[in-house]
């Protein structure tokens, strides 16, 4: 989803790839779900390269470091957990 020059996605594992092959989360913004558990938003800066990294992304052809996949991973979700921007 794009809103204000920026995209935003709940998909944690899309959200760590992005991250993974350089781009900068702006903040999570959370929603408290009936499930009392929050719900992280992630939102990036809007771009045409973001896009089509995101395009890339969905059709299962984006490459990239596991490694660094793991850690970006890893950090996205301990800053949820926590409920940190």
């Amino acid at each position: 989803m794009t809103l204000n020059h920026a995209y935003i996605t709940s998909d944690t594992i899309l959200a760590a790839y992005l991250v993974s092959i350089g781009f900068e989360l702006r903040e999570i913004r959370y929603d408290d779900s009936q499930n009392r558990r929050q719900n992280g938003n992630f939102i990036f800066n809007q771009s045409e390269e973001l896009q089509t990294s995101v395009n890339k992304f969905l059709r299962t052809e984006a490459p990239g470091d596991i490694v660094k996949y793991e850690h970006a991973k890893k950090n996205l979700l301990d800053r949820v957990m926590r409920g940190l921007p």
